[in-house]
Parts: structure tokens; sequence; C-alpha cells
């Protein structure tokens, strides 16, 4: 029996899956470095540094320069001569009850850990507080999403003028020294209603482009890229007609105060990016760019 390629495809995604979260898992990274012209199967490869949090490097020949400094930069040391990154890392997430977590989006897996700040809206790899990534850097980047628990909606007393809600970020890892360190980070930021000229104040654009454009490249995994484009302008449209000045039907009294004036060039671009748009792109060249 002859199995169709979309059949070998999805057994090859679903192998290197499980080789992945087992390689998480027990605390290791799988970098993938290629020089080649052709396709390497990077399509079925992608959970291997997606889940590790590993590299991709890619080029035409493993000679050119762009490799050699690719692969220079990957091995960089500290002045001591230590690694500059960490191994076995866990990423953990606490919150106060006015807070829940609706995921985590970035190179990592669920840790599977349930506790009271674990939100039912779920965004990313939710339904856990805490995530494993297999190495992390100071390169290492990744998205937490939280929802904010109305205690008037649940019958509770509606929340005080100037409450804070308090995030604390658990990072423990094994350092190239051979050190396990603990970092803990703790942050408190108020509430506001929503709508409230607060939000609009203190609204920083660009990390909300970079948060929206990690659930559109997400979400381009699992949907048609059509549905994204159109969840995009559905949140674009949102904002819009929450934070910015209009008379209607007319369309040159709109307007968006400084803070908010970039943000919908970011979504222009982002519908437009090599991450959403994958038309002359080989299924390798878009899992590389995402």
């Amino acid at each position: 029996m002859s199995l169709t390629q979309s059949t070998l495809t999805y057994l090859y995604l679903q192998y290197y899956e499980s080789l992945a979260k087992r390689t998480s898992a027990s605390g290791h990274a799988i970098d993938l470095l290629a020089g080649c012209l052709d396709q390497i199967g990077l399509l079925e490869m992608k959970s291997l540094p997606n889940s590790t949090n590993g590299a991709i490097i890619i080029s035409d020949s493993f000679a050119t320069s762009i490799f050699k400094q690719s692969f220079l930069r990957l091995l960089a040391k500290d002045p001591e001569g230590h690694l500059i990154m960490g191994f076995n890392a866990t990423f953990d997430v606490q919150t106060t009850k006015e807070l829940k977590i609706s995921g985590m989006i970035g190179h990592a897996i669920s840790a599977n850990k349930k506790s009271g700040s674990v939100g039912e809206t779920e965004i990313g790899i939710g339904q856990t507080s805490a995530w494993k990534l297999g190495v992390i850097s100071p390169r290492t980047s990744v998205g937490v999403y939280f929802e904010v628990v109305s205690q008037a909606g649940a019958g509770g007393a509606p929340m005080a003028p100037n409450q804070r809600g308090l995030i604390q970020f658990v990072t423990h890892y094994q350092h190239s020294s051979g050190q396990f360190r603990l970092r803990v980070t703790t942050v408190a930021r108020n509430f506001a209603e929503p709508g409230s000229p607060m939000i609009g104040q203190l609204f920083d654009q660009e990390a909300a482009a970079v948060l929206m454009a990690r659930i559109a490249v997400f979400k381009a995994e699992i949907d048609d890229s059509p549905d994204v484009l159109r969840w995009l302008d559905r949140m674009l449209i949102r904002l819009c007609q929450k934070f910015a000045e209009y008379r209607k039907e007319d369309a040159s009294s709109f307007r968006l105060t400084d803070k908010f004036s970039i943000y919908p060039q970011f979504m222009f671009h982002l519908r437009r990016s090599q991450f959403l748009q994958v038309f002359n792109n080989s299924p390798d060249e878009t899992v590389f760019y995402r």
C-alpha cells in the first residue's frame, strides 16, 4: 500500500513532535544546521527547535560567511569562558487572584502544572502555569497572556480604585558553568476599566504588535490563512472603535493618538509579511520565517 504525500507528512510530524517532547522533558535542545540548496524537511522537523528552543541556521552552503557567523554566535562565550546560555529551564508564572493565565506562546512545552492561576481561556500553550525550555539565552523571548477576573461579575465586590494585580515570573535553569540558578521577577500593574483613558495613555504599541503577531502565527499553523487575516482585521477594528476619535459617516474625522499611531501600520505589514503569506514560498521557507 502506497501512502500519499500528505499522509507521510502527517506521520513525520507526529514522530518529530513526540521526539521533541521527550527531548525537552529531558532538558535538551535540538539545533538544526543546514547548508543545502534543496528542501531538508524542515516542515516535518519544525517541532524539534520550536519545542526545545533550539536554533535554526539554514544557508546555501556550510562555507558561506553568514553560516559561519551564525554558528560562532550560537557558541559565543562570556568573559569567563562559559557559553552564554542556560539549560533545562523551567518558566513558572504566578499571579494574584484577580488575574488568570491564558497561556504562553514561545519555543517551549507545557510542564502540566495546574494551579489556581490557570484560567479557562486558552491562548497558545495553555492549561498550565509553567513551561519547560530546553535552553535559554539573553535573546530568549516568550509571550504570556492573561485575563482579568471580574470579581463583580462573579458576585464579589468591585475592584477598588488603583487596585493592583501582581505577576511573578520564576525562571530556574542550569548555567553552563554547572550552577543551578533561580531568577524571580515580580511586576505590579494597576487595573483599569475597558475603554479607560489610562489604557490609551500607557499603551505600548510595539509590545502589542509582537504579542498579536505571535497569536497570528500560532493561529496560522492551525487555521487557514484567510481566517487569520480576517481575525487580525476584526481585532484592529475593535481597537479603533474603543480608542479612536471619529464621527460616524465622516472618514476624514478619524484620529488616533500618538500611542496608537503606528499600530495600524504594524498590522498592515504583518498581514503582508512572510509570517502569514505563504505564496511563492516553499514549506521549509515558511517554517523558517515563522
